[in-house]
This record gives structure tokens, sequence and C-alpha cells, in this order.
């Protein structure tokens, strides 16, 4: 899907330019570039996804350039991450390793949640009432009626 030259690339400019979203040593959020170069930042887009915003355009200093900023999705970043380890200097390998981590986790505790809600959407469907559904299921009456909303 990727060739490794673009992937070597991108490896390059995210080791001097990117970051990795991580919010306080226990989420992963995505990864994101900032920089003037707009070119840059759309050939990163045609690559490997995401969307390319304006940051900040500073009118009032006539002498700055307009900043932009490329940012994709965890479910991008699940993808890109991994490609980009063999690439990476030390400082950005222990990074990136920590955001692999980190996504390991959420993606373990998401899967029992996923599961609760289609085991409730499942008893829904036999014809069992909010209540009993929330007693089979061992949760909230409350939670059942949100996940049916959500379905809906």
């Amino acid at each position: 899907m990727y060739n490794d030259i673009d992937v070597a690339w991108f490896a390059g400019l995210f080791e001097g330019e990117g970051t990795f979203k991580i919010e306080k040593e226990s989420y992963a959020g995505g990864l994101a570039i900032q920089m003037t170069d707009l070119d840059v930042l759309e050939k990163v887009q045609s690559i490997f996804g995401g969307k390319v915003t304006q940051s900040y355009d500073r009118k009032d200093k006539p002498h700055w350039k307009t900043c932009y900023k490329w940012s994709c999705s965890v479910s991008e970043s699940d993808v890109i991450v991994p490609l980009l380890l063999p690439y990476l200097g030390a400082r950005r390998k222990i990074r990136a390793n920590l955001y692999l981590e980190l996504r390991s986790r959420t993606l373990a505790k998401q899967k029992p949640a996923q599961l609760k809600r289609q085991q409730i959407v499942e008893a829904i469907k036999t014809g069992l009432t909010q209540r009993e559904v929330a007693k089979f299921c061992n949760v909230s009456q409350p939670y059942v009626n949100k996940v049916i909303n959500n379905i809906q």
C-alpha cells in the first residue's frame, strides 16, 4: 500500500516536525505535523490520508508565514506508526513505542465494552424488556437505554 521511499521520507519529516498526540501519558490520540509548507503537508495527506488545516495566520505580524497542520485520526495512526518504527531515531522510537503501548491498552479496554454493547443489542432483539436486559447483562437500565438510543 505504501512504498518504502514514501514511508522513509515521511519518517524523516515526522522526526523533525511531527508529534505523537499523547495525553497525560495515558491516551494516544493520533499524529500531527505543524509547519508553514502547505505543499509538503498536502503531499503527506495524499500519501497517508488525514487532513490539513490552517493552524494560524498572524495578520498582525506581516513577516510571519501562515502555519498549517496535518493531523490524522487514531485509526489512521494505528497503520502509520508501525511503518515508521524502522526509520525513527532513538528518541522518537521511544515515543512511538509508548504510543503503540497506550493504543493497545485503549483497545483492550474498548473490546469488553464493545462486546457488552453487542450483547445488549442481541438481548433487546429477543424481545426482553430494558429491565430484563440490564439484569441479564449486569448493567444499569440507563446504560441499556443509552445503547438502544445509539443504534436507532
